[in-house]
């Protein structure tokens, strides 16, 4: 998988990392103790991973960090704890776990966010419990503070890949939200892919609220879904901007002109994340905005808005 380290790809990195930077592939190959297809297989995929940078230098390849910032990170990591092997300890899906502990989190929440089996998940965590990696408090996990490095390096590996991701069809691309599977993206060319979805501002009009964007679009791009429906477009203009006044009194009337059951709205938005933003939402329109967040219209201009849209409130 993408978002994963192999032991062997660390095993490189941490050998550029002692002295081996610049170094030809075939001198990586004999510290390596593997054969020269087989390190020329680890240069590449570390390359496309955005990790190293390859040179040509009379006629050989010489390998180095690159000028990445999750590259530059992970090598001050294994500058400072030159004594670990990182190899044993943040391999294979330990990096997805890395990206979830942004703060204390329970294994449920681990779980949910990281795609992670649960089982797997206690193994990682007992192992980097085992290194002082991280610690428990009331059933909830945390990396020691020594150690948050390695969160920043698992978060920003993951943007560089969405953003790779993106800017194949739109090098213009932005990256807006991401989680660690999914993004959004603003772009100004159409982005044809059937991983990218048009939605978010971009697809209120599917549901009667057109909105004029400025020439560009906003895509979600995931591996699991066909499509979006409703429920993902109030949800995906949320996490583009929850504070926005003209997207909220957009969604205020795409709610009130469709039938929406706000339940499942707000147990989707809240595999999100954005559970406390669409419940603000709900709560506006039954209280007739007597419920009402600072950044959200007023009754009475949603009402006059609404009115232009067919919504009789």
């Amino acid at each position: 998988m993408i978002h994963m380290l192999g032991k062997s790809e660390l095993k490189l990195l941490q050998t550029l990392q002692k002295g081996g930077e610049g170094a030809p592939i075939s001198t990586l190959s004999q510290r390596l103790g593997v054969s020269l297809s087989r390190t020329s297989e680890l240069v590449d995929s570390l390359r496309r991973k955005g990790f190293i940078k390859v040179e040509r230098v009379n006629k050989k390849k010489h390998v180095s960090f690159a000028d990445t910032k999750h590259a530059q990170l992970m090598r001050d990591l294994l500058g400072r704890f030159n004594y670990m092997d990182f190899s044993g300890i943040i391999s294979g899906h330990a990096l997805s776990v890395l990206w979830v502990l942004d703060r204390g989190r329970s294994v449920k929440e681990i779980t949910s966010v990281s795609g992670v089996s649960r089982a797997s998940v206690h193994r990682i965590l007992k192992r980097l419990m085992e290194r002082g990696i991280v610690r428990k408090k009331d059933s909830r996990y945390s990396l020691i503070p020594d150690f948050i490095l390695l969160n920043e390096i698992a978060r920003e590996m993951v943007h560089y890949l969405h953003r790779k991701k993106a800017r194949k069809l739109s090098p213009r691309a932005v990256v807006v939200w991401e989680g660690l599977r999914e993004f959004i993206v603003k772009a100004p060319e159409a982005m044809e892919h059937k991983n990218f979805h048009l939605t978010g501002p971009s697809k209120l009009g599917d549901y009667g609220v057109p909105l004029l964007l400025t020439g560009e679009s906003y895509y979600f791009y995931s591996e699991k879904k066909e499509g979006v429906d409703i429920y993902d477009v109030v949800i995906h203009t949320l996490l583009i901007d929850p504070k926005s006044t003209r997207y909220i009194t957009y969604l205020l009337i795409l709610l009130a002109k469709n039938r929406v059951d706000e339940k499942l709205l707000l147990k989707r938005a809240q595999e999100y994340g954005a559970a406390k933003e669409a419940e603000a939402l709900i709560n506006f329109l039954k209280s007739r905005g007597r419920q009402r967040a600072k950044h959200f219209p007023t009754w009475e201009e949603f009402s006059e808005k609404a009115i232009s849209y067919g919504v009789a409130v």
